[in-house]
């Protein structure tokens, strides 16, 4: 806790290079919510916008924010903003201070404007969801990890702001080669299909359009051929069970693996080695 101007409050100026006073993420189902500081607070806030939207005052007027944005409140700078339950919206937050915030939000494109677009992010979540759960528990050196989840928290940020403002100048094949990149490295992982977009720092719905016009198929058959490949590289140059090609290779059990399989190469998976294995002991 700390005093400022006159009043106990959670916030509080640091010497170090950087601290972080809270952080958080919020789910506003249901419940109109606002804030109102008027003299605002003596540490840095970022809201980010997750999920829904978020009405805020700039220059007396007032501005919807839509998810996919981030709102940066200065020190002493008025604050006000609120939520309509109906529109259930999800928001991360962090109060923090330190030496180097100046230094480090001009680094990363932050020192202008105070609503910016950075696109609709899982990683960005991720990342407040990691550090929300520091800062609750409070475990040894929490603080430290904390700064540190913001230095990544920063450089996510100026990551996708510098996509943002290259106009999304990168072209459908560009987009759709890293994402392809990304999936061989990641086909072994069930994840979301909007990691893959937000990779891109595009729209989950963008990036499947993107991901078809450019390669001809959808980004989830991409990463299943991915999987049956790997998985016929085991089934002919290993001695490794089925069970296990399948779990190595992402598929959650047995019997979904030799669907896929079966759907895909026109026979089960023993079948396929057994074929492989028939054709090998014919050659001459």
């Amino acid at each position: 806790m700390a005093v400022y101007k006159g009043y106990i409050t959670t916030e509080y100026v640091s010497d170090e290079y950087l601290h972080i006073n809270s952080c958080g993420i919020t789910y506003r189902f249901g419940r109109d919510t606002g804030t109102c500081r008027m003299n605002g607070r003596a540490d840095y806030h970022i809201l980010y916008i997750s999920q829904g939207c978020c009405y805020t005052e700039i220059d007396s007027r007032e501005v919807k924010v839509n998810e996919g944005n981030l709102i940066l409140f200065r020190p002493g700078v008025t604050q006000k903003y609120y939520f309509r339950g109906e529109d259930n919206a999800v928001s991360c937050y962090i109060h923090f201070t330190g030496t180097a915030c100046d230094e480090l939000l001009a680094e990363i494109g932050l020192d202008m404007s105070s609503v910016i677009y950075i696109g609709k992010s899982h990683t960005v979540k991720s990342i407040f969801e990691k550090m929300s759960k520091e800062y609750i528990l409070k475990k040894a050196c929490f603080q430290k990890m904390c700064a540190a989840y913001t230095l990544e928290l920063f450089a996510v940020i100026g990551r996708r702001l510098s996509s943002v403002k290259a106009g999304n100048g990168q072209s459908s094949s560009t987009l759709a080669d890293k994402a392809c990149l990304l999936m061989h490295e990641k086909y072994m992982e069930n994840l979301p299909l909007d990691y893959y977009a937000d990779y891109c720092s595009i729209s989950t719905s963008r990036f499947s359009h993107i991901f078809k016009e450019a390669t001809g198929t959808t980004p989830l058959d991409y990463i299943i051929r991915i999987r049956i490949s790997k998985a016929k590289d085991f089934l002919v140059g290993s001695d490794i069970s089925i069970s296990e090609i399948a779990e190595l290779v992402g598929f959650s059990n047995q019997n979904y693996f030799g669907r896929i399989f079966k759907k895909y190469e026109g026979v089960s998976p023993r079948k396929y080695a057994r074929m492989f294995l028939d054709n090998k002991n014919q050659q001459p």
